[in-house]
C-alpha cells in the first residue's frame, strides 16, 4: 500500500514538474515573439516607447492644422495667417529637413541620442513626422527638423535658436553642457511652447494629399487647409526660382508643367474619396481668393479652424497683401498688391507655352473653374 501511494506521489510530482516546464517554455517563447515584432516595429518606426507624457496631448485639448499645397502656391501666406492668433504654434516646411536629408543616406538622430537606420519609405516617415509634431511629441522627431533655418518662419519656433544661443553663452562659462544636451534642452523647450498651444499648424508642400489620409485617422482633432493656385501661375513661379528646368523632349520651356498638373489631379481625386468622412475637416481655398479677398478669407480661415480673428490679425493681414507694402524675399508672405500679382503670370508665358500648359492641365482648370484662354 505505501508503495503504491509512494508512486501515485511520482507520478503527481511528474506532471506538477512537467506543467512547471511547459508554462516557462511558453513564456520564453512569448517574450521572444514580443521582442522579434519590436525588432520588426523600430525598423519601420523607430523604437517604441511607451512615453507617458503623450497621454496629455493625444486627447481632444488642441487643434491641429495642416496647410497642404504644392511648392508656390500660396501656402507661405495662408500658414502666416494662421500664425498671428496668440494662441497657434506654427512650423514652416518642416518636412524640407526629412525629403533632403535622408535620400543623402545618413542615419536618423534624434533629440534623446537614439540612432536609427534609413527608414523603407519616406512616405510614412513624413507622416510619423507629422503626427509627432502635431502631437508635440518631439522626441520621435529627427534633430533636423528643429535645426532647420525654416524654424525661423515660425513665431514661436524660432524660440528654439533663442534658447539655443541662451544656453551656449552659458555653457561657454560653465563649459558643462554639450552641444547635444543644449539640442535636447531647447527641445524640451519648444515642446513646451507646443503644449501651451491650442492650435498647432504645420505648411506641407512636399507631399500630396493622400499622404494626410493616416494622419486624419491618427490625429481625430487635424483639420485640413488645402491651397490651390492657378497651375500657369505655379509654372511661372517656380521658373522664376529655378525650380521648372525646360523639357527638351516636347520642346517645351516649362518642363514642370506635367509634374505639378499630375500631383493636382491626385489631390482632387483624394479630396473626393475622402470628403464623405471628413467634409468638415478638409476646407479646399483658392490662393487667389486669398489675394483678392484677403480679409474676408482669414475670416473664413479661422472660422473653419475654430479659431477667433482679432482686429489686429485683419489690421496684419490688410498690410500684409493690400497697403502697398513690398518684400524682396521670395518665400514670404508679404506682397504689395496681392490682387495684381495673382494675374502677373500672364505677362510672363508666351501664347505656344500657355497653349501647352493649359492642354496639359486642362482638367484642373476646368475642376476649379479658372478662366481658359
Amino acid at each position: 500500500m505505501r508503495m503504491l501511494h509512494s508512486r501515485y506521489l511520482q507520478i503527481l510530482l511528474c506532471l506538477i514538474l512537467t506543467f512547471m516546464m511547459t508554462s516557462f517554455v511558453y513564456t520564453v517563447l512569448k517574450q521572444k515573439v514580443r521582442q522579434s515584432k519590436r525588432v520588426i516595429l523600430e525598423e519601420i518606426q523607430g523604437p517604441v516607447r511607451l512615453n507617458s507624457e503623450n497621454n496629455e496631448n493625444s486627447g481632444p485639448n488642441f487643434t491641429g492644422v495642416i496647410v497642404q499645397t504644392h511648392f508656390r502656391s500660396g501656402s507661405s501666406l495662408t500658414g502666416d495667417i494662421l500664425q498671428q492668433h496668440p494662441d497657434s504654434f506654427y512650423i514652416y516646411e518642416p518636412l524640407r529637413s526629412l525629403f533632403m536629408f535622408i535620400p543623402m543616406g545618413k542615419d536618423m538622430i534624434y533629440p534623446d541620442g537614439r540612432i536609427r537606420k534609413q527608414p523603407l519609405n519616406l512616405i510614412t516617415e513624413a507622416q510619423a513626422t507629422m503626427r509627432g509634431l502635431l502631437t508635440c511629441d518631439f522626441l520621435n522627431v529627427i534633430s533636423e527638423v528643429f535645426k532647420s533655418d525654416f524654424m525661423y518662419m515660425g513665431k514661436k519656433s524660432q524660440q528654439f535658436f533663442t534658447c539655443l544661443k541662451g544656453r551656449k553663452t552659458s555653457n561657454n562659462q560653465t563649459k558643462r553642457k554639450t552641444e547635444d544636451d543644449e539640442l535636447l534642452t531647447c527641445v524640451h523647450f519648444l515642446r513646451n511652447l507646443c503644449l501651451q498651444s491650442k492650435y498647432r499648424v504645420l505648411k506641407i508642400v512636399r507631399t500630396p494629399m493622400n499622404a494626410l489620409i493616416i494622419v486624419l485617422k491618427d490625429v481625430p482633432s487635424l483639420k485640413v487647409v488645402h491651397v490651390v493656385r492657378d497651375p500657369r501661375a505655379v509654372v511661372v513661379s517656380r521658373n522664376s526660382v529655378g525650380y521648372c528646368p525646360p523639357d527638351r523632349s516636347t520642346n517645351s520651356t516649362y518642363g514642370c508643367t506635367s509634374e505639378i498638373c499630375e500631383r493636382l489631379e491626385s489631390d482632387i481625386l483624394t479630396k473626393r474619396k475622402l470628403t464623405p468622412l471628413y467634409s468638415e475637416r478638409i476646407k479646399t481655398v483658392l490662393y487667389e481668393d486669398i489675394a483678392r479677398r484677403p480679409v474676408e478669407t482669414a475670416k473664413e480661415l479661422y472660422q473653419f479652424v475654430g479659431m477667433t480673428i482679432h482686429p489686429n490679425i485683419l489690421d496684419y493681414v490688410y498690410n500684409i497683401t493690400s497697403s502697398g507694402m513690398k518684400s524682396s524675399c521670395d518665400i514670404c508672405s508679404v506682397r504689395s498688391n496681392s490682387t495684381h500679382h495673382i494675374m502677373a503670370w500672364r505677362k510672363s508665358l508666351d501664347k505656344g507655352s500657355l497653349y501647352r500648359i493649359q492642354e496639359r492641365c486642362n482638367y484642373v482648370l476646368k475642376h476649379y473653374e479658372y478662366t481658359i484662354y
